[in-house]
This record gives structure tokens, sequence and C-alpha cells, in this order.
């Protein structure tokens, strides 16, 4: 199968050779390829109309009261949801390296505290139609904070326009696939303004994307 995948002036296959087999990196511990704004997610689904069936290609969104993190999955894509996300909460939570049973943990901790979207731009056949999926999830309850809500705000802004020109589906909560302006107001709908998420939050956020508030730590 000949494949290529390219970002800016690097070859990606190179990149997979140093990403998985080199630079002192492993499954669990690695830089995250966070995206900046807009171009990213439409490098993210050109990455998506040149995929087959066997290459899958996944980013996420993290949602708290003080950010927001948009980054590719581990490899511009190629990596599982579940790492990245775990590597992530541990990078704002400040930990260093984890291990595969602390990845399993630190994966279903931010599973439990966080707004998440699962971004997928893959093809489940070859020469198929390319499925462009936004799959969030928020397994603490049916409420979010008016920050939390805020921070969603700043992604929307920033990233609604490419969601909707790719035709990205949208799940909200296990629900019907919706648009991205519905999943809006289906999140809208569920703020609670006295919601204290002090408790399960970390007491010193590290700002690993988009800071959406003042109290800022550092990058």
């Amino acid at each position: 199968m000949s494949y290529n995948r390219t970002y800016g002036s690097n070859n990606y296959n190179s990149l997979i050779r140093t990403c998985f087999y080199g630079g002192g990196n492993d499954a669990y511990n690695f830089p995250l390829e966070i995206m900046h704004d807009s171009e990213d997610l439409l490098r993210f689904t050109h990455i998506g109309k040149e995929t087959d069936d066997e290459i899958g290609n996944g980013a996420f969104l993290l949602i708290t009261e003080n950010q927001y993190v948009m980054s590719y999955n581990r490899g511009m894509g190629q990596g599982a949801h579940n790492n990245a996300i775990a590597r992530a909460w541990a990078d704002i939570n400040g930990r260093g390296g984890i291990n595969y049973t602390d990845a399993v943990n630190t994966y279903h901790d931010a599973e439990n505290k966080l707004l998440i979207g699962k971004f997928y731009s893959e093809r489940e056949r070859s020469n198929g139609p390319l499925r462009n999926l936004l799959v969030f999830s928020l397994y603490r309850g049916g409420k979010i904070s008016q920050a939390e809500y805020d921070s969603f705000m700043n992604f929307y802004n920033e990233y609604a326009w490419v969601i909707r020109r790719e035709k990205f589906k949208v799940c909200v909560f296990r629900g019907i696939d919706r648009t991205i302006d519905e999943a809006k107001d289906i999140l809208e709908s569920l703020i609670d303004p006295e919601l204290d998420l002090s408790e399960i939050m970390p007491k010193e956020e590290k700002i690993i994307g988009e800071s959406t508030t003042s109290k800022q730590n550092t990058k």
C-alpha cells in the first residue's frame, strides 16, 4: 500500500519513525501535536481524505473552565484517542511520565471529569465514503458550568465553520446525529450556574491549549 502524509514540509513517514520508534518516546509519553486554529482542523480533514480503511485518523477536544485543547492523536492522527487524551490530562495536571496502568487510569479520570470531543475523519472500507464525525461525552453527569460553556464557545467560534463545511456529523452524549449548531444549543441548555467543579478539577491547571480565562498558568 502506498501512503504518505505530509504536514508542512515534514514527510509523514519520517515523523512516524521519530514519534513511534525514536526520540525517547513510547506509547504513553510523547509531545502532543496541538492544533492552534481552524486551519489545523482543515489539515486533519485533508489527511482523512487520503486515508483508506486500514488507516485511522483521529483528534480530540478537551474542555475545562480555563481552556480548550484541540490536538491530533499521536502521529498526526494515527494513534489511539485514549492514549492521547491520557497524555493531555497528565500534562494539564503537571505530571511527568506515565505507564500503561497510569494511562488507563488517567484516561478514565479525564472521561469522568471533562467534556470531551473525539474527532474522526476516515474511511470504514477501501474506496468507501469519508466519515467525518465528532462525538461529545460527559460521564460525570448531565450539567456543565457557565465557564465550561464559555470555553466551548471559544472553540466553537474558531472551529465551527470547518465542522459545517466538512459536513461533520455531531453526536452529543450517545444521541442522534446532529449539527454543530444543534450541539451548541444542547450544551447551552445544560448550563447550571450553581455548578461547582473546584473539588474535582486540578488546583493548579497547566494551560496546554487555548486559554479561555485570565487565570492562566505557564504553558
